[in-house]
């Protein structure tokens, strides 16, 4: 039998140790990318002196885009209904994505607005937006 006969089951076993070990390292990557990034915010915040409102602005604008994550990925939820599950599988991830980007827009406006209000003439809660 061929080493990669698919009737082998330690081919099989293979096949499914690489796709979670690719799963995995991808979702890893995303967490990594998204500390460095939070943790490369707050050094040059502190650095540059920054006022506090801005460098809690950093933390407050990931937690809600957590959030909004969170409520997308309830959208994901349920079964997938349909003749081409390929298609409407795809089209309840577009969903989850269109409703993870809205509630994250809101949450982010909502916080601007409350937090920033009209700073000068020239600065306003809009630009922080």
């Amino acid at each position: 039998m061929p080493e990669d006969d698919p009737r082998n089951p330690g081919v099989i076993a293979d096949n499914v140790g690489d796709n979670v070990g690719d799963c995995a390292g991808m979702a890893s990557d995303v967490y990594e990318s998204f500390v460095v990034v939070l943790a490369g915010t707050l050094l040059l915040a502190a650095v540059f002196n920054l006022a506090t409102s801005l460098i809690r602005l950093s933390i407050v604008l990931a937690t809600l885009t957590l959030v909004g994550t969170l409520v997308g990925i309830q959208v994901v939820r349920g079964e997938v209904k349909g003749k081409d599950l390929a298609a409407a599988a795809m089209g309840k991830l577009n969903l989850a994505l269109y409703t993870t980007i809205i509630v994250a827009a809101i949450l982010v406006a909502v916080y601007s607005f409350l937090t920033f209000p009209l700073m000068e003439p020239r600065q306003s809660s809009w630009q922080i937006y």
